[in-house]
């Protein structure tokens, strides 16, 4: 285990981490920024120096976070690390719960629309009263024809469950490609659809 800082030798940035396996290992880093760079550049392009050796993963995260805050590592232009801690992941600072200026506080701009004054107030979006619901349209084998206002209600006309709801489903979508269901399915040479009001 050790802690480490790599340099770009074409442009002298630099990223320190912290590697839990050995020296030799293939890891190299998991910031983002330096990853990026990595690509571009070429793993030829830096080097490595190693500034601590530990002996266990908390002694490297302290190690780590020494570094980091020697350098001032991000908010360093010259560092391609983003977070300021050892546990990275986080690009900033901590604004959850109390932290946050806008706890407790509400939109100054936000004005609550209830009632008539809601652009959704009297606007019917589910089944035959939504204007712009999509219709189910089914075929049997022998032509006979199934319409309803969705393909649920189509599996309850046929089977009377919704047992092969996901197999009707998987229909429409086979239909949309142009393809026909399996020699083995219960569809085999069944058509179906949606349209459109």
């Amino acid at each position: 285990m050790f802690v480490y800082m790599w340099t770009n030798k074409v442009n002298g940035k630099k990223y320190i981490g912290r590697c839990a396996g050995n020296e030799k290992g293939p890891y190299k880093g998991s910031g983002k920024y330096f990853r990026r760079a990595l690509a571009k550049f070429g793993e030829e392009n830096f080097s490595r120096e190693i500034l601590k050796y530990c002996n266990s993963i908390e002694d490297c995260k302290k190690v780590e976070q020494y570094y980091l805050d020697l350098y001032d590592a991000a908010n360093n232009k010259e560092f391609y690390n983003i977070s300021p801690s050892s546990h990275g992941g986080h690009h900033g600072a901590d604004y959850r719960g109390i932290r946050n200026p806008m706890y407790g506080k509400k939109h100054p701009n936000h004005v609550p629309h209830r009632g008539k004054d809601n652009g959704m107030y009297g606007v019917h979006r589910y089944g035959a009263e939504n204007p712009n619901a999509k219709k189910a349209v089914v075929f049997d084998p022998d032509g006979k024809e199934y319409r309803a206002d969705s393909l649920l209600d189509i599996c309850l006309m046929l089977f009377e469950n919704t047992d092969h709801y996901g197999k009707l489903k998987h229909l429409v979508y086979l239909c949309k490609q142009g393809k026909s269901p399996r020699s083995d399915s219960l569809f085999y040479k069944w058509k179906a659809y949606y349209e459109c009001n």
